[in-house]
């Protein structure tokens, strides 16, 4: 488990997004990767073991990317997708806003259901676009 940790932390220090694939030992450059809801997320290298756990339990599969104000690393237990319509389901599922696209290194934000966006008030939808365009920029 401390390679693991260790190995992420070294990632994190070198690419501002990435995702890794914990039984293959490797980064992941194809696909489109959503995370899990927030048991699975740590802010920093806190609860990166929790992450990887989870992880271990599910897909195999941590994202991680840097926030544009204070640089603080995020890690999700995450699930990989060959296809986005899959994972924005999955990601409605798991209540995020977005799922990340590593052949366009695009977030895709994930569409409110037409209930919540017709009952929504200005400021709310203000909120929620704001949390959607606020995300990181793909990994340089």
């Amino acid at each position: 488990m401390n390679k693991l940790i260790d190995r992420l932390n070294l990632l994190s220090l070198r690419y501002k997004r990435f995702v890794f694939d914990l039984r293959g030992n490797c980064l992941v450059y194809t696909g489109v990767v959503a995370a899990y809801e927030e048991e699975g997320h740590s802010a920093g290298f806190v609860d990166l073991a929790a992450v990887i756990g989870h992880a271990l339990e599910h897909d195999g599969i941590v994202g991680a990317w840097k926030d544009r104000n204070g640089g603080n690393v995020h890690f999700a237990s995450c699930r990989l997708f060959t296809d986005q319509d899959s994972a924005v389901r999955f990601a409605h599922q798991q209540h995020q806003p977005t799922v990340y696209n590593l052949n366009r290194e695009l977030d895709v934000p994930v569409a409110l259901p037409a209930f919540i966006a017709a009952s929504a008030t200005r400021a709310e939808m203000a909120g929620w676009n704001t949390l959607v365009t606020g995300l990181a920029q793909p990994a340089s």
